[in-house]
């Protein structure tokens, strides 16, 4: 875990040296990246990036906004002095002067192995604040947005997170078992997994219940279900596949709950919009505002129910669960959308900002499908062709315009 190893007076020593130079060195990097480093602070910048490869190959990466924009995004998560306040709460509960001893030893290796981490991003990168800004300030084009990828964010009770890839896909809560007191265990931890912009995720429940995560979405969970009733809320959009059990499983999203009866299902909340969109595939399902058990709906497969969140009113139509469904299996779907909530959802899966200059093109309706795994050039080119509709990019923002006649 740790290359070098130093005494503790020499640790703290080196940072204290090297701290005023990097915060010298971070801010070039920052000038050289807006392009308004002078020819002096330039030279000065390449002599320190020559005195080593492995600085110079970190400034490079810095050029890449993609590499910068995974950086930041992982550096985020990342608590430093969390295995220290760990091993102090453990400690205090220690009586036992012997394993005290141990434990002291293992705290002082931690820590120095902290400090040598630290050392070595002093060494080699830049503070997190330039990061970011270097992040906000880059120029965007078309080009380089690219469609989203697999990955979640799961955090525990306590405010601990584990970042999530395409390879974790099982219910989570057992990595966070280790870090719960006594007192802790003999509750049921509760879970938050949440998906950003330009992500998505699929988990399956300690119940084999599946749950696939569109993306800006949320997942609030126990890490196991009670003997009576299993339920978790949702933010975003979700699809449900749920494990037929004689325990009933609820899922609240915003200020509906809905009840499952061994189903399959797909559920659209996105804070933004007015209304909640459910829509059953298979199966059955009843549907009751929050705190009120008296009016159930039931919906049934091929059906959606749109709760409004203004009114509480609640309408059911007859839908193609293909179509709704379509991201789940790697497709925008269009059936007669209006722009305004395809660039709603184009924004949330490749990451972007936009703008429309001209409002009435909101309305303008769109019909046919895409890949969700194209480049978002290939996705705007086909809405270009479709319609009377051209994209840009200004001050970082895509920009929707009325198309010039030809």
């Amino acid at each position: 875990m740790c290359q070098n190893v130093y005494s503790f007076l020499d640790l703290v020593h080196i940072i204290y040296v090297n701290a005023d130079e990097m915060e010298k060195i971070s801010h070039l990097i920052l000038k050289k990246f807006k392009g308004t480093i002078t020819p002096e602070e330039s030279e000065e910048l390449c002599e320190w990036m020559n005195q080593s490869t492995r600085r110079k190959l970190f400034v490079e990466r810095l050029l890449d906004s993609h590499s910068l924009d995974n950086e930041y995004r992982r550096e985020r998560l990342v608590n430093t002095m969390r295995p220290y306040e760990e091993m102090q709460r453990r400690i205090s509960q220690m009586k036992n002067g012997r394993v005290r001893k141990a434990i002291l030893a293992a705290a002082a290796i931690i820590i120095v192995c902290a400090l040598t981490f630290w050392i070595s991003r002093y060494e080699s990168g830049i503070s997190l604040d330039v990061k970011r800004e270097i992040a906000e300030n880059r120029l965007l084009s078309i080009d380089e947005i690219k469609p989203g990828s697999v990955g979640a964010v799961c955090i525990n009770s306590h405010g601990q997170a584990v970042e999530l890839g395409a390879t974790d896909t099982s219910c989570l809560a057992n990595r966070f078992i280790i870090n719960q007191s006594p007192s802790d265990k003999a509750a049921t931890p509760n879970l938050c997994l949440e998906v950003a912009r330009g992500r998505e995720f699929k988990i399956v429940l300690e119940d084999s219940t599946a749950v696939w995560l569109n993306s800006e979405s949320t997942l609030s969970y126990p890490e196991s279900f009670g003997t009576e009733s299993r339920t978790v809320a949702v933010t975003g959009e979700a699809y449900f596949e749920i494990k037929h059990d004689k325990r009933p499983f609820y899922v609240e999203a915003g200020g509906q709950q809905i009840k499952v009866y061994g189903t399959a299902f797909n559920v659209r909340g996105y804070e933004d919009e007015d209304e909640i969109l459910t829509t059953l595939e298979s199966g059955k399902i009843s549907i009751t505002r929050r705190g009120n058990n008296e009016a159930e709906l039931i919906l049934t497969p091929g059906h959606q129910s749109r709760y409004n969140r203004n009114s509480t009113a609640v309408t059911v139509r007859a839908v193609d669960s293909e179509v709704v469904t379509g991201w789940r299996h790697g497709k925008f779907v269009f059936e007669e959308t209006p722009l305004e909530i395809i660039m709603r959802d184009l924004s949330r899966w490749y990451d972007f900002e936009y703008e429309f200059k001209d409002p009435s093109l909101k309305d303008i309706i769109f019909m046919g499908s895409v890949s969700r795994y194209s480049d978002f050039k290939t996705v705007i080119r086909i809405l270009e062709d479709g319609g009377e509709v051209k994209f840009s990019v200004t001050d970082n923002k895509i920009i929707i315009s009325k198309k010039e006649p030809s």
